[in-house]
């Protein structure tokens, strides 16, 4: 977890580093050894930056260097580090789906009921934080990290296979989607559903549902076996995902 006092020295030298960038052509690194690693640019035309910890404290620290931030899209050295290609929609001219269902063309099915559940509507945060933050997201060689967390709710990004995790951010936030659209499905319900599922890929997974937000950033999913507390409820229906119907009314 993050000291305060680390914090605020490392935030100083973020300033100065990300103010004398084109001088010193180096790029602000700051670790506390936890947390996913993010790489992106803070400020248009300055070099890259690294930032350690979840999605909130990473955006944080973006936001005190740059209140205006926007996210730039990844050139061709982060394209050429990606585990997978930068996810795209699928093409409606090729693909006879509904626009809701091309959205989730290109995502694996997820696996349901891996771990304890956590709540869709916390997890809603987590994928709207991702999503705005783009740069490229990281777990060290088979090992996890949590994403983010919130109330009861978390997601984790992890290694595999003797390798590093390394996704774009964006990509990372529509598998956390396609796991909140397609596992524990429910008609409606206002304050959330349970949610518990992964997505492999060869290089990596991407797993959501109950997270501890004052366990250390590494405690891995399934430290919190499937279904735990049940603080958050019980999984219910189909391992994969529901039809189309069912998915436009989780939205």
């Amino acid at each position: 977890m993050y000291n305060k006092l680390a914090f605020v020295l490392a935030l100083v030298t973020a300033t100065t580093t990300i103010s004398l960038a084109s001088a010193t052509n180096t790029s602000l690194v700051y670790s506390d050894g936890y947390g996913i690693k993010w790489t992106g640019v803070i400020i248009a035309g300055e070099p890259k930056a690294e930032l350690y910890g979840t999605v909130d404290e990473i955006f944080e620290q973006i936001l005190a260097i740059n209140p205006s931030y926007i996210a730039q899209p990844l050139d061709e050295t982060d394209k050429a580090r990606l585990a997978s290609p930068v996810y795209k929609e699928g093409d409606p001219a090729k693909h006879k789906l509904t626009a809701r269902q091309q959205k989730y063309h290109n995502i694996p099915t997820p696996t349901c009921r891996v771990m304890a559940t956590g709540n869709s509507r916390s997890l809603d945060r987590l994928i709207s934080r991702l999503e705005y933050l783009g740069g490229v997201c990281e777990a060290p060689q088979n090992a996890c990290r949590r994403v983010g967390c919130w109330y009861t709710t978390a997601g984790y990004l992890c290694g595999e296979n003797g390798h590093a995790a390394v996704v774009a951010c964006t990509d990372v936030s529509r598998r956390m989607e396609a796991i909140k659209n397609g596992c524990c499905p429910l008609l409606w319900d206002p304050k959330g559903r349970p949610i518990s599922g992964h997505i492999y890929h060869e290089k990596y997974s991407i797993w959501a549902g109950y997270g501890n937000c004052n366990h250390g950033e590494d405690r891995t999913p399934s430290f919190y076996t499937y279904p735990g507390g049940r603080i958050n409820g019980i999984c219910t229906g189909p391992t994969g995902p529901p039809g189309p119907y069912v998915r436009f009314l989780h939205r």
